[in-house]
């Protein structure tokens, strides 16, 4: 699906930019309308639908969103070299790190640290939800 917009100036604002990226479009290099003109077009191409990021499942009878750690990243809008330099890896390091299915909890910890978060451990038992302290 393509549709167009149309702004004043030479960049689409980053807040407005980062909202149609999380929502899964990819933004084409802007193009002139007029040769005075100062407005700009921008064809935004929805993502492939085979490609989610995250679903939605229940914990503890509350939902929650669920998705890899590349899929936390690219929801973040990061690169994996802008977050292998924060948390002191080589981009093929981190590659491999998004790529296991068991992690230590320190790494997890460095990871999300990087992207602007933190970690919990929740415990669901009987239905009650436990937030683990100190692991």
């Amino acid at each position: 699906m393509r549709f167009t917009i149309q702004y004043q100036g030479s960049r689409l604002p980053r807040p407005i930019s980062e909202l149609f990226e999380r929502a899964g479009y990819s933004i084409s290099a802007p193009r002139p309308v007029g040769e005075r003109s100062r407005h700009y077009t921008v064809e935004l191409k929805a993502a492939p639908s085979e490609r989610r990021v995250g679903t939605t499942r229940e914990i503890a009878g509350r939902p929650a969103l669920a998705m890899s750690l590349r899929g936390l990243r690219e929801r973040v809008g990061r690169t994996q070299g802008e977050i292998a330099r924060k948390v002191s890896m080589t981009q093929p390091q981190l590659s491999r790190v998004e790529a296991r299915r068991d992690h230590l909890t320190s790494t997890l910890r460095k990871y999300v640290s990087a992207l602007g978060g933190r970690v919990e451990i929740v415990a669901v038992v009987d239905g009650s939800r436990i937030v683990l302290e100190g692991v």
